[in-house]
């Protein structure tokens, strides 16, 4: 069999420290120029071939791209060979799927293009619902536009305990400029809960979170956009980061949004705007909102949506 040689470089859009929640498992992964090291074993991933994926029309920080990439160690029969598609977010947000090992002894060639599936069209890249999501544990700020923007009353429901709905009139979502900020941009929202009498799995409860961006992707044929945020205090890293899904353009009749929210940092936990560990539903607030911010000057654009 033909197995290939050599080294390539990993866009610096993925450097960093990152998190993962995998089949229950707290995984961290650190991404250099060359290396894909994570505690999951002892054993590190080099790159050996990369294929960066077209995004016609498109507008965005960073790429989509394929990687061979081998087990440091072994022999040369059973050296480990790994397909890796990772899906860039947003600076903060990467999903990826990892292909099983490929060795020479299972006698077929080894090359990017013969070995990764996504390099097939009838493949492609992968779906959602298949990758792992990557929170990076540094944050890069992110501007909350493509997220929420502005003062808005929020209905809840937990998925579990059987609680049922929760709409209490001061239960509020704000998400506006700090006061005495430079910039016009703002990269944090407070999330209020307010408790239920009648309802059990409601509380009081205030959150500020930071916005890790939003993206575009298709989920069983419906797109959605997706966003990702960081609870600014909490130090378990399981409760820290969150995935959250709406559909643009709902039209509903009241005005409402409808959003749903992950319970641990999963993406694949959010399967539609009714389906989710945590319900929300939105109505923009009549009287309150933003103060407008006088003397202020706009930092670097956000980040644009993206598809897969």
């Amino acid at each position: 069999p033909q197995t290939v040689w050599g080294r390539c470089n990993i866009p610096a859009y993925f450097h960093g420290d990152w998190y993962s929640r995998e089949s229950g498992t707290d995984i961290k992964t650190l991404i250099n120029a060359d290396k894909w090291d994570s505690n999951e074993d002892e054993t590190q991933l080099e790159c050996v071939d990369i294929f960066i994926h077209s995004n016609p029309g498109l507008q965005q920080d960073g790429d989509n791209v394929t990687m061979l990439m081998v087990k440091t160690g072994g022999t040369n029969l059973n050296t480990c060979y790994m397909c890796v598609d990772v899906l860039w977010r947003t600076p903060n947000i990467l999903q990826y799927r990892q292909e099983d090992c490929i060795t020479a002894r299972s006698g077929s060639q080894i090359s990017l293009n013969d070995s990764c599936k996504s390099m097939n069209p009838w493949y492609g890249l992968p779906s959602i619902d298949v990758t792992f999501t990557m929170f990076k544990q540094s944050l890069e700020k992110i501007n909350c536009v493509t997220t929420f923007e502005g003062v808005y009353q929020f209905s809840y429901e937990v998925d579990t305990g059987g609680g049922g709905i929760c709409n209490h009139p001061d239960s509020q979502i704000k998400a506006c400029q700090e006061p005495g900020s430079q910039y016009v941009d703002n990269d944090v929202f407070v999330m209020t809960y307010r408790k239920c009498l009648d309802v059990s799995t409601s509380k009081n409860e205030q959150i500020r979170y930071q916005c890790m961006g939003s993206w575009f992707a298709v989920r069983s044929g419906i797109g959605y956009t997706y966003a990702a945020v960081a609870d600014t205090v909490e130090q378990d890293t399981r409760e820290k980061f969150k995935c959250m899904m709406t559909l643009k353009n709902q039209k509903d009749a009241n005005n409402q949004i409808r959003w749903v929210m992950s319970r641990f940092p999963d993406c694949t936990s959010l399967s539609g705007v009714y389906r989710g560990p945590l319900k929300l539903v939105l109505t923009r607030s009549k009287s309150i909102s933003c103060l407008p911010v006088l003397n202020a000057r706009l930092s670097s654009p956000s980040t644009q949506d993206r598809s897969d």
